[in-house]
Formats: C-alpha cells, structure tokens, sequence
C-alpha cells in the first residue's frame, strides 16, 4: 500500500465486482494524490517598525487550496485558510505562497486602495501535481470547486500524461464509470495496466476485467494471472475470484483450494461456491463430500448470504448432506425468499401446494406463485439442481400453478404435467405428472387426454388395466381431432394392440393426422399407399407422403422418409430415374441404409 505522507491518507479507489456464483463487494472512488513534501520555509525577517507617516490597507488574501503558508515581504504570516485578512502599508509587497499541494507562488503586489483582494487559484497551475489534485477536487465536488467530471478528466488527463500515477489510476477509474467521457473499458484497462505495479488493488481489478471480458478478450486465464498478482499482495477479495476463475477453468481442484482460502476467512461468497463444489462432488476425494458441503452452506447462510440459504433449504429437501427434514427446508426456502431469491418462492409455493413441512394451502401456495409472476427483474441463483434446470422453466410452472390453483385452468394443469415430466425435473419426489393432466383431461383437454394416454401405456410394465384407460384417453382426444392421438389410434389399428387389427382403420386414423401435418402419420400412410395395406396401391399419394413427412425436421422417421425417397428415384418407381435426385435424398437421410445406398452408387 502507498504510505502516509504529511499525515495525509491516500485513499484506495476500488470498484464494485460481482460473479456468477457469487458477489464480491469493494468501496469505490477515485484515489487522492498525496502531499509532497516541500522545502523548509525561508527564514523570517524582522518587520521593520512602522511609523504614523505610513498607511495602512485592509487586504484580502483568498486561496482555492485547503491551507497553505503565507509570506509577505520575507515574513511568515501563517497558514492562509481559503481566506487571509491582513494590513498592509501602501506600496509594493512580495508576496510568497508555499503549498504541499501545488508549485510555491510568488509575486508582487501592489496595495494602493482599501479593501483589496488577491486571490491565487489552482487552475493557473499546469505541473503535474496541482494538475492532478485539482482533478480530484473536481471529481470530489470539495473545497470550493463544483462537481464537474468533465473538468476533472481534463486535468487528470494533464498530470497523467506528465507520469502522474494518481492521475493515470483516476482516469482509469473515469473511463471505467463513464464519468467525464464515454465510457470505455479498454482504455480504463491501458491506464490501470500502467500504475498496475504502483496500487495494490489495480491487479484486482484487472483480474475482473479479464474475467467478464470488460475491455479486452474475455480470458479465465490471464484473470487467474492478475488475480494471482493480487493474492500476493493480500488482496484477500482476490481469492475468491480465483476460485471462481479455476471453476470456470474446470480445475475444481484448485478452485477448492481458493475458495477455502477465503472461506476460513469468513467469506460468505466463497462458502457458498465452496459448498456447491463439494455437494456436486467436484475437485474432491471425500466420501462423505456432500455433508461437507452443506456444514459450508450453512456457514454461508448463517451469515445471511441468500444464494446458500436456498441451497441448503435443497439439501434439506432432498437429504444432500443432511437428514431430509421438510420443515427445515421450508425455514431456510423463506429466509432466501425475503431476501428474493427467485426460485425460493417457487419453492415456497411448492410446499404449500403439497403440503410439504407445513398445512397444505392452496392460497399461500398461490401467493407465492404470484410473487414470481410480479417481479420486474428476476436474480440469478446458485444451484438448480441439474444443469439442464433453467430458471425460466421454473417462472413459466409458477405461472401455470396460479392458474391451475386459481382458475382451475385445463391448459394450465396440462402445461405442469409436461414440466414434471421432463428429466431434469423428474427430481421433485412429490409432484405426479399424471396427477396434472388427469385434473385437465377430466376438463376435456384433448392434449392432456394424449398425454395422460401415453403415460399410461408408456410406464413401465403397464397392466392391461392402464393399457386399456390409456386406449380409452387416446380416443377421447383423437375424436377431438387431436393429431398426436389420431396417429395414436392408427398405431393401436395397425398392430392390434387393444383392439381388433384393420389396417383399413388405421389408415383412416393415420390420413387424418397427417392432414393437419403430422409428420410420423405422413410416413405411416405413405407406407400403407406403398404396400396397399388397407387403402388401395398408389405409387403417387406414397411419394407424396414420404415427400411431407422428409421435410419434417420434427418428424422422428423422417430421415426413413428420405432413404424411401431416395430408393423412389433410384429405381424410378413412380417417377423419371433420376441418380442425382436419388444421391440427394441418400445423403439427407443420412441413416445407415443410406450410407449402404451411396456405397452402391460410388459416392
């Protein structure tokens, strides 16, 4: 750190930083030039003793520095505080002005009238060191002078092209903020990177620029090498932000030892990362690594962080580290709630839907709900959980729980079947997939019809029973003109499954899914034109179909439907040969008959 001159303290000018795990918090403001030393004052002179003959002047003397020692004629009279009321006698005095903040002044003044003023103004100064505290007094708005970043830019502008570093780090810091120019982090970065060796905290802060790509390319790398510089001078934020850099460099290893590094040292940031490491057992040996991980969590919450208080509410829940305790889960999911935590209302919401650690209650659950469906701007969080969770996901269920809780809204029940039913939320142990899409297909939803049919046949080891109701749901949404649930219908026809085999029904139920464009009952009536199974032969109404259904990216046989066109051209059936046509559709297909296809063809 810079040390003290003349009992004046530099100030350190940090900035504020955040990460994507965690917050770092550091004060900010420009840095203050220190006094320089300046050399002893003249000697005094004896003033000459004054007679009746000669007259005196009220004289004042104003100065735009904090204080400064004043010298008339050889002698001292002391400090000038902004302001100096003297006598003086008519005629010429030498007046000399020595400052620890600016070059010393002298001149000669001439007192002729009552009442005169002289006043000696910074501004007129241009060495670099007035230069640069001038700046400051500008960007402070103190000792007289206004708030102007613009000015203050200008002067730090002068003494840093003189070498000054105080200036050099407070432009960076102007350019950084934006203030008195546009802001611009690639020319705060060229200021910072020259006085990087002179302020302690500038590696700090170039770290971060390197680590959120402020500026420069963003680099994880060249981030640990500044952060690194900064550790080494005990910049103790430093550690955490070099854990965070090694996690994003995948060396959970390392991570983990910086973040312990500042964990034991209190920071709540570098618990929480810390915790999450050790619960998602990464960078760690320990058998036992998840009940390491929540003892840091609840460091880190007990210390009010609120990113970990949701985190060990999930550990809570899900018995990750702990005995899974719902009531405790609920206590620490509304600690980060009024703190707000996003999916810590969810989670509330949750709770009270299936009364999880406390009475079930439809209407606090909605009010939870509807904190989320409120909020103007949405935090990040720590831990989802998974890595294919996303947040959004989460604020879409919020929203359709209000409505299913609310309205009783079908659309609503069937969208929460879909959101539980998809793996990376396959976790919430509470939640029935089918339980929501019974409630909408009971309503008449004929998607939620489908999906609670294909539910039922789909589970695993169905009995006939489930079969059967599946069948049953199936044809209530299919007669509803449901596309999925016609081709459904045309599935059960064609392989007889629940029902007596007809291809000719089949082929009815396929026709008319594919009618409203869906792919999969495209290439099935495309096949049964083909064979004439159940409809009779038709070469072109086959073509036709294998042509819809190719151009469906959506469509699980397209690529079938491609090597079927393929196959069409090559051997002409139904159309002109064409071998080009034929390669075309090979190799958009891309499956391995069509691989063996091309083989046969030389390509």
């Amino acid at each position: 750190m810079m040390k003290r001159l003349n009992n004046i303290l530099v100030a350190l000018a940090l900035i504020v930083c955040g990460s994507a795990i965690g917050q770092i918090q550091i004060p900010g403001g420009p840095i203050k030039p220190p006094v320089t030393p300046r050399q002893a004052n003249p000697p005094k002179t004896q003033k000459p003793p004054m007679s009746p003959k000669f007259k005196y002047y009220d004289v004042t003397f104003t100065c735009n520095v904090p204080s400064a020692d004043l010298f008339i004629d050889g002698e001292n009279i002391g400090w000038i505080h902004r302001t100096q009321e003297l006598k003086l006698t008519a005629g010429s005095h030498v007046v000399e002005l020595y400052s620890s903040y600016y070059n010393d002044f002298s001149s000669t003044i001439n007192v002729s009238t009552n009442n005169q003023s002289f006043h000696f103004d910074l501004i007129e100064q241009t060495d670099r060191n007035s230069q640069s505290i001038l700046g400051f007094y500008y960007y402070e708005g103190s000792y007289g002078y206004p708030q102007d970043y613009a000015k203050a830019v200008e002067h730090f502008r002068n003494a840093a092209e003189q070498g000054d570093i105080y200036s050099q780090v407070n432009l960076g810091l102007c350019y950084e903020k934006g203030r008195g120019v546009a802001q611009d982090y690639a020319e705060a970065v060229k200021w910072y990177q020259m006085v990087a060796d002179e302020f302690d905290h500038i590696p700090n802060k170039l770290g971060e620029f390197y680590e959120k790509g402020l500026g420069v390319t963003q680099s994880y790398s060249e981030a640990v090498k500044w952060y690194r510089k900064a550790a080494d001078r005990r910049e103790v934020t430093a550690h955490s932000s070099l854990g965070r850099c090694y996690f994003k460099l995948q060396d959970y290893t390392e991570a983990i030892n910086w973040y312990e590094k500042a964990a034991e040292k209190g920071d709540a940031d570098a618990q929480n990362n810390l915790g999450y490491c050790y619960c998602n057992g990464l960078g760690t040996e320990y058998s036992n690594h998840d009940v390491i991980g929540a003892k840091w969590y609840l460091k880190a919450a007990e210390q009010g962080h609120p990113g970990a208080q949701y985190n060990l509410g999930y550990c809570y829940e899900h018995g990750d580290g702990v005995k899974t305790d719902y009531s405790e889960a609920l206590n620490w999911y509304r600690k980060a709630a009024e703190q707000g935590i996003t999916l810590a209302y969810y989670q509330l919401g949750y709770f009270y839907t299936y009364g999880l650690g406390v009475e079930q209650n439809y209407t606090e659950a909605a009010n939870w709900f509807r904190k989320i469906t409120e909020q103007e701007k949405v935090d990040t969080i720590y831990n989802l959980g998974s890595k294919d969770e996303k947040l959004s996901d989460y604020i879409d269920a919020a929203g359709w729980f209000l409505k299913a809780l609310e309205q009783n809204d079908a659309e609503a029940q069937c969208n929460l079947g879909d959101f539980f039913s998809r793996g990376p939320y396959l976790h919430h142990p509470h939640a029935n997939a089918n339980e929501w899409y019974r409630k909408a297909a009971e309503q008449g939803n004929a998607r939620a019809q489908c999906r609670l049919g294909d539910k039922l046949y789909w589970s695993y080891m169905p009995s006939e029973t489930e079969k059967q109701e599946a069948f049953e749901w199936h044809k209530k949404s299919a007669e509803q003109g449901y596309d999925e649930a016609q081709y459904q219908m045309g599935e059960y026809y064609h392989s007889g499954s629940m029902v007596k085999k007809s291809d000719a029904v089949a082929a009815e139920w396929y026709l008319k899914a594919a009618e409203q464009g869906y792919g999969n009952a495209q290439y099935e009536i495309a096949e049964l034109y083909k064979e004439g199974k159940g409809v009779k032969k038709d070469k072109q109404k086959a073509i036709y179909w294998y042509r819809k259904a190719a151009e469906q990216d959506k469509c699980i046989r397209q690529s079938y439907a491609q090597y079927e066109l393929g196959c069409i051209y090559e051997k002409g059936w139904g159309v002109e040969k064409d071998l080009t046509e034929a390669v075309k559709w090979y190799q958009k297909a891309n499956n391995a008959k069509a691989e063996e296809a091309l083989k046969r063809l030389g390509y």
